[in-house]
C-alpha cells in the first residue's frame, strides 16, 4: 500500500513554492533555492535547514505531489456512489489535473538528470511498487461496483477491468493534453513558453463532454 512520506510543514511549503514559480513561466533550470525559499515565504537558511539543494527539493516535491494525486484518487473512487459516477469523478479529476497541475509536474520531471531519477525510485524501491498496486486496488473497487450493479459482468477479470480502465483513461488524458494544448509545450530549458488550445474555450469544453460521454460508452461496452 502507497503510504504518503510525512513532510514538515516547510517542506510542503518549498514544494508549492517550485509549483507556484513555474506556473509564473520561470525557468527551473534557472531558479535558485532563494527563490523557491522566496516563493514559499522562508529565508534561504531556512530552506537549506531542510534541504541540501533545488535537486532535492524538486525530487521529493515530485514524490509529494505524485502522493498527493494518488490520495486524492483514491478518496473519490471509494466515496462515490455508482460506476458512472467514479467514471465522470475520475474523468473529472484528469481535465483539472492536466489544466491546472500537470505542467509543473512534467517541468519538474524533466529537469532531473539520471541520477536525480534513479535515486527518486531507489531510495524508495517501494513508490512505484505502490503506486501500480494502489492503482490495481482502486480498479477492483470499481470492478466491484460495477459488478454490483450489473454493469459489468462477473466474468470480466480484475486484469481485464485495469487494462481496460488503463488504456481508455489514458487515451482520454492524451484527448484532453491535446485539447487544452498542453501537448505542444515549447520548452526553453524547460520554461514553458508556448501553450496553445484547440479552439475557444467554448469549443474545447463542448469537445472534452463529448469524449466524456464516449468513455463512458466504450467502458461499459467494453466490460458488459
Amino acid at each position: 500500500m502507497l503510504q504518503p512520506k510525512e513532510y514538515a510543514s516547510k517542506e510542503i511549503d518549498l514544494f508549492e513554492g517550485i509549483v507556484k514559480l513555474l506556473n509564473e513561466g520561470r525557468s527551473v533550470h534557472d531558479l535558485k533555492v532563494a527563490d523557491i525559499a522566496s516563493a514559499a515565504g522562508m529565508g534561504k537558511g531556512t530552506a537549506y535547514e531542510y534541504f541540501s539543494s533545488k535537486e532535492e527539493i524538486i525530487r521529493e516535491a515530485i514524490r509529494y505531489h505524485i502522493c498527493l494525486e494518488f490520495g486524492a484518487f483514491s478518496k473519490f473512487v471509494s466515496q462515490s456512489e455508482g460506476l458512472v459516477s467514479i467514471l465522470e469523478r475520475s474523468m473529472d479529476y484528469i481535465v483539472d489535473m492536466i489544466n491546472n497541475r500537470f505542467s509543473s509536474l512534467l517541468v519538474m520531471a524533466l529537469s532531473l538528470n539520471f541520477s536525480d531519477i534513479r535515486r527518486l525510485t531507489c531510495e524508495d524501491g517501494s513508490l512505484i511498487p505502490a503506486i501500480e498496486q494502489g492503482i490495481r486496488g482502486q480498479m477492483k473497487i470499481i470492478l466491484d461496483v460495477g459488478v454490483k450493479e450489473k454493469l459489468i459482468s462477473p466474468s470480466v477479470t480484475p486484469e481485464e477491468c485495469y487494462l481496460v480502465l488503463g488504456g481508455i483513461f489514458s487515451a482520454f488524458s492524451n484527448e484532453v493534453r491535446f485539447l487544452l494544448g498542453k501537448d505542444r509545450m515549447v520548452f526553453d530549458g524547460p520554461g514553458i513558453i508556448d501553450q496553445r488550445k484547440a479552439g475557444t474555450d467554448e469549443e474545447v469544453n463542448k469537445k472534452i463532454e463529448h469524449l466524456r460521454e464516449t468513455v463512458i460508452r466504450l467502458v461499459l461496452k467494453a466490460l458488459a
